[in-house]
């Protein structure tokens, strides 16, 4: 029997040892997390570190509105031309078919009948499977 009445004092020790090293290892991983988590959330650190890729985000991104501004613009400088070509273009199909009605023909009633059902059925389908995907993503 050991001092303190216990058989086992040296199972005792190396217990108390294993637990002193588990509390170590945990305590220098919780910092380690903490150092992570710090440098996750600096921001300067995480631009320097993705500078490459936001460079050329910004670029496609000041590319992208240069372009977008410019085919606004060139619509915008012919829009009369495109009008006035169009008017002829109107005149000139009425005074070759002038019994051609202009505007879009429509199909058979039982056509259209089926159409509507087969839309409002598609419609249906994809609504239950999006209302669960939008409900799951609040």
């Amino acid at each position: 029997m050991s001092a303190n009445g216990n058989r086992n004092g040296k199972a005792r020790e190396d217990l108390l040892r294993q637990s002193q090293e588990m509390r170590n290892k945990l305590v220098r991983t919780v910092e380690r997390l903490d150092e992570r988590r710090h440098d996750a959330f600096d921001v300067r650190r995480q631009l320097a570190r993705h500078l490459k890729q936001v460079a050329i985000g910004a670029g496609l991104f000041m590319v992208g509105t240069a372009a977008a501004a410019a085919f606004v613009t060139y619509r915008a400088m012919t829009a009369e031309r495109r009008r006035r070509r169009a008017r002829w273009r109107l005149a000139k199909d009425t005074w070759n078919r002038p019994e051609r009605e202009l505007r879009a023909q429509r199909g058979s009633f039982a056509g259209e009948v089926l159409r509507s059902l087969g839309f409002t059925l598609a419609t249906s389908l994809l609504a239950a499977p999006l209302r669960r995907v939008v409900r799951g993503s609040r």
